[in-house]
This record gives structure tokens, sequence and C-alpha cells, in this order.
């Protein structure tokens, strides 16, 4: 993805690091000593690419990619153009985990046993829970409706996002109407 470059070995380090996504027909994926970017998955072509050094890897939806920067600041952009939509530094130094998308929520894991669950719309903290006093320093997985999260002190969590039971619109317009009837 990106050239190497450097005098020492570690400075020329640029390899694929962590986990890669795929959305539709576009795979994304991120190096350490360089760029994320997005590409083609048929023809191979780059789509578009950025400088952000991470060596995480990275997660996406339907509409973002998200990725930690190599200071621990959670990174969210584009899809379509790799634009930033938002970076949240309140985890920096925390060592988060990869991110994984999950619901309307971007969570990422701690060396303190927290996990973090960030509005995929801006970034800002919507829940914080803490798991275990263990780190946790695997990436949280989700399954179906489910996210899973494991603390290296072996604490297992599992979370789901309830979805409030609602009447159906056409109902409540019934429910109106025989009430119409029965004042007319």
């Amino acid at each position: 993805m990106t050239a190497p470059s450097g005098r020492s070995d570690l400075d020329r380090l640029s390899d694929v690091d962590g986990a890669m996504a795929v959305v539709g027909q576009d795979v994304y994926a991120s190096s350490y000593n360089g760029q994320i970017a997005a590409l083609a998955a048929e023809s191979g072509e780059v789509l578009w690419s950025r400088e952000i050094s991470t060596h995480t890897g990275l997660t996406a939806d339907w509409n973002n990619v998200y990725a930690v920067g190599a200071k621990g600041e959670i990174i969210a952009l584009l899809r379509r153009n790799g634009d930033d939509v938002w970076r949240q530094d309140g985890l920096l130094r925390r060592e988060p985990t990869p991110p994984v998308a999950f619901s309307t929520a971007v969570v990422v894991g701690d060396y303190d046993g927290y996990v973090h669950f960030l509005s995929n719309f801006d970034g800002r903290t919507v829940a914080r829970v803490r798991v275990g006093k263990g780190m946790i320093s695997g990436t949280p997985v989700v399954m179906g409706d489910k996210l899973f999260v494991q603390s290296e002190s072996g604490v297992l969590s599992a979370y789901i996002v309830p979805v409030p039971e609602s009447a159906s619109p056409a109902a409540g317009i019934a429910d109106n109407a025989d009430n119409a009837d029965e004042e007319g």
C-alpha cells in the first residue's frame, strides 16, 4: 500500500496490519506506517487512500470506515471517498482495541477493562462499561445482534441493543378511526 522508506528496518516497516473490511464490492485495508485505502475488489484499483498510520486494522459499516490511529484516537472516514467524518481523542494512550461496528455504535475495549461505545454519527461516547479488571486486548466480536467482549482476566460479556416495541402506524390510525365513529 505504501513504498517502504527510512534508514532503519523499523523506519521502513509498512506492512498491511490488522483486520481488513469488505463492504459490497469494496475492500478496506490499513498499514502501520502508511495508509488506509479503499480498493475495488474486482479490479484491485485504489478508489481512495489516506495517510493515516494504524496497527490495529479497521472495520466498516455502510457509511463509514473506522480505525484507531497510532496514538489511540478513533477515526471515522466516509466510506465513499475517505473524508474525515469525526475523530475521538478521548481514548489517547488507553491502547484501544481494533474497532468494531455494532448497531449504531463503534465499539473498542481498552487496557483498563472498559468497553467504549461511540456514536457512529459523531463519535461521542454513548456508553461505557467495565468488563473485568483485566485489559481488553482482543477485538470485540459481533455475531448477529450480539456483541461479545472478553477481558484478559477471563470475563466474557455479551451485549445487545434492545429495540423498543412499537405499535404499527396502521393500528394507531384504525384506533383513531374507531374513536371518531363513536364520537360522531
